[in-house]
């Protein structure tokens, strides 16, 4: 009888998409189920599971595979207060409340008092997360609700408000979390503290600027100090001729500097306006916000579009970016002057950094009257060299690189 009962479990399970293969592992993990009544338990709690999240056959199958232990659950009894729960107490739609379980199931196997709603309560009351945003954090870090309070959460609230650490007031602790969430998942000891002893003694910045960096770009939290920070000061050291003391005053005037990628995109920038703008150092240690512009959308086509015009010097760098395009292309017409087409490739800036994918990638100026819109794709290039601000007129034509984010 037992033999045909587990039989009857295991076709059941491969009715259900589950793959053979994946069958022993599961029950490995949860024999229980083969002491399940297939009609009673099994067929009801996934049918409910189903019409509750709108479950494909395909999200079925992942469930089971993932989360066996949900068979056992009562419908009624457990799981409907605790979907109830996250839906209204919460405020997960649900769509997201549908993907939060496919990705998280084991959620639901949690105490509905003594975990989701304890934690919930914590990260309002405690963490200072504001209600309208608790939906947002819970979508983003799901496992914050199976977290110990004591021994995960808190530490790491005690350690950003202490006076001797950062010195963050509770109000500004819930908006950080609720920006970056992640900072309440990393580790206090491998990731948050190693951080922000880099701010302090390597960049030699305060506990009021560390404190600044931190609530300006929580992300730095979950870098590695070793394998990420060390290597972009070193970098922005480098390149701009600067003290480990004066990278730490840019990042204290742009806290995200640290979050940006080096590789084929600051870097690209940093040439291309120290070589082609021929943009001073002291511009971009002054004002290391300008890094943040793509090149690609922003740095490229207004600096090409003002010197086709013969509009150099009307405005500072930072002006000349930071405006809107409307507002832009009406201080800067083309019918400012007869325009004058003229080109640079991005690949001249990376110079083999980085390869075009496809022809049909140059990015050029029109040609024609109206602000700078590009070569339409496909077509040839007008090479007629660069005009720079200076007395420099030409650069070598290479293939581009095609359009990436952060360029």
């Amino acid at each position: 009888v037992c033999v045909c009962v587990c039989v009857r479990q295991i076709e059941w399970m491969e009715e259900e998409g589950v793959a053979p293969s994946a069958i022993p592992k599961i029950l490995q993990k949860n024999p229980q189920i083969l002491g399940l009544n297939i009609d009673a338990r099994l067929k009801e709690t996934l049918g409910y599971l189903k019409s509750q999240l709108q479950l494909s056959g395909e999200d079925v199958t992942c469930l089971i595979a993932s989360a066996p232990s949900l068979l056992g659950l009562h419908p009624q009894r457990t799981l409907e207060p605790k979907l109830m729960f996250l839906s209204d107490g919460v405020g997960l739609e649900p769509r997201v409340l549908r993907k939060l379980v496919l990705k998280s199931p084991g959620l639901l196997t949690l105490s509905k008092t003594a975990k989701l709603e304890h934690n919930v309560e914590f990260l309002v009351s405690k963490v200072g997360i504001p209600r309208t945003s608790l939906s947002r954090v819970i979508e983003k870090a799901p496992s914050l609700l199976a977290l110990s309070t004591s021994n995960n959460l808190q530490p790491i609230i005690d350690f950003l408000t202490d006076p001797r650490g950062l010195a963050i007031g509770h109000a500004k602790v819930g908006a950080m979390v609720a920006q970056q969430p992640q900072i309440l998942m990393s580790s206090l000891e491998h990731k948050l503290k190693p951080c922000v002893a880099f701010l302090q003694e390597e960049l030699l910045l305060s506990v009021s600027q560390a404190s600044k960096v931190v609530q300006g770009s929580p992300s730095l939290l979950g870098f590695s100090v070793s394998a990420n920070l060390q290597g972009k000061v070193a970098f922005y050291s480098t390149a701009l001729g600067v003290t480990r003391a004066q990278v730490g005053s840019m990042v204290c005037k742009f806290p995200t500097l640290l979050s940006l990628s080096i590789e084929g995109n600051v870097k690209l920038k940093l040439r291309y306006m120290l070589r082609y703008m021929h943009v001073d150092k002291q511009v971009i240690v002054t004002s290391p916000q300008l890094l943040a512009y793509s090149l690609r959308n922003r740095i490229y086509p207004r600096f090409l579009h003002v010197n086709r015009i013969g509009a150099q010097g009307q405005a500072s760098l930072s002006s000349l970016l930071c405006m809107p395009d409307k507002v832009f292309y009406e201080r800067f017409p083309s019918t400012y002057q007869k325009p004058e087409a003229y080109n640079i490739s991005l690949s001249d800036v990376a110079s083999g950094m980085v390869r075009s994918r496809k022809k049909a990638d140059y990015v050029t100026t029109s040609g024609g009257e109206g602000p700078y819109t590009g070569s339409p794709r496909g077509t040839t290039p007008q090479r007629r060299g660069w005009k720079s601000v200076s007395t420099r007129t030409k650069g070598p034509n290479v293939t581009p690189p095609s359009a990436s984010d952060g360029q």
